[in-house]
């Protein structure tokens, strides 16, 4: 096969590193960029879950999770939200213990200022 480009052309991907630990189970991801940058991981991102371990939640809401409940609707702000959280090092994948976890109202905090999130259903919002 052969093809012929208009320069520049430019060719990448997104990709996301992560460990197999025994009996095949994956590990949390870390963006593949991070890597390559040679940038530290979370360290939650950097180790494999014990076998045993289970991970737990305590839900918390506040007005954060109700303002980002709203705006994730959309499944661009989804695409948007998993995109900034691999920026920061963090698994992009349990979005949904970011937004109801007692334990993420930082990080809520964070991304609601980041994304100029201003309360959705509970606030001034159209989302």
């Amino acid at each position: 096969m052969s093809e012929t480009f208009e320069r520049p052309i430019v060719i990448g991907y997104i990709a996301y590193d992560r460990p197999i630990g025994a009996g095949g189970r994956l590990g949390a991801s870390t963006s593949t960029l991070l890597r390559v940058e040679r940038r530290p991981a979370a360290p939650a991102m950097t180790a494999l879950p014990d076998s045993s371990e289970v991970m737990r939640t305590k839900f918390g809401i506040d007005d954060n999770t109700l303002a980002l409940r709203a705006w994730i609707k959309n499944p661009a702000h989804v695409q948007d939200l998993k995109d900034w959280l691999a920026i920061q090092g963090l698994n992009p994948g349990p979005i949904a213990s970011y937004v109801e976890g007692g334990e993420h109202a930082e990080l809520r905090r964070k991304i609601v200022n980041a994304f100029e999130i201003n309360g959705g259903i509970c606030g001034t919002g159209n989302y």
